[in-house]
């Protein structure tokens, strides 16, 4: 079971840090219920590049502008969570994957999202 303080805080801390380079109305933290409680779901929403070729309706991971942006980002917004996190002094639970190996795994998740696809 997850304390609730810790719950609160992690949503918290994740969202001030992601809040500052992609402002508050750009970023959504929220903390799993129930048996999730665990879990963190951590969404952000960018501008597409303006190079873009899937803009009329196309799937961004299909473009290679969109997805190279949208992996880009995912991988800056997790690290910048994992850093914030870790300078707190907290983490986020884990769980064991269940792909023959028991690979150890954080419980959150992260979405880069293009503002004009809602």
């Amino acid at each position: 079971m997850v304390n609730e303080n810790v719950r609160v805080q992690r949503t918290k801390i994740i969202r001030k840090a992601l809040a500052k380079p992609y402002g508050t109305k750009n970023v959504s933290v929220t903390a799993g219920k129930g048996t999730a409680a665990s879990w963190v779901d951590v969404h952000v929403f960018i501008d597409r590049p303006e190079d873009c070729i899937c803009r009329n309706g196309g799937d961004p991971w299909r473009c290679d502008v969109c997805g190279c942006k949208l992996r880009e980002e995912t991988d800056h917004i997790r690290r910048m969570a994992y850093l914030a996190i870790r300078a707190a002094g907290i983490s986020f639970g884990q769980y064991l994957m269940d792909d023959g190996y028991n690979t150890m795994s954080d419980q959150v998740l992260f979405r880069v999202h293009f503002k004009d696809s809602k």
